[in-house]
């Protein structure tokens, strides 16, 4: 399956490190969600978005 085209991905959780990471390696370019765990490093060009 590919994400031609994916710009963001919404997401009712938390954003954990691996979903960063996997995120940065398919193009996306954002991430919304409800909150984000303890994350070491996040791509400059991923913008995160949370609730809290």
């Amino acid at each position: 399956m590919q994400n031609e085209g994916a710009y963001a991905v919404v997401f009712d959780g938390v954003v954990s490190q691996r979903l960063i990471d996997i995120a940065k390696d398919k193009g996306i370019k954002q991430i919304v969600a409800v909150r984000m765990s303890e994350v070491v490093k996040k791509p400059s060009p991923l913008k995160i978005i949370t609730g809290r």
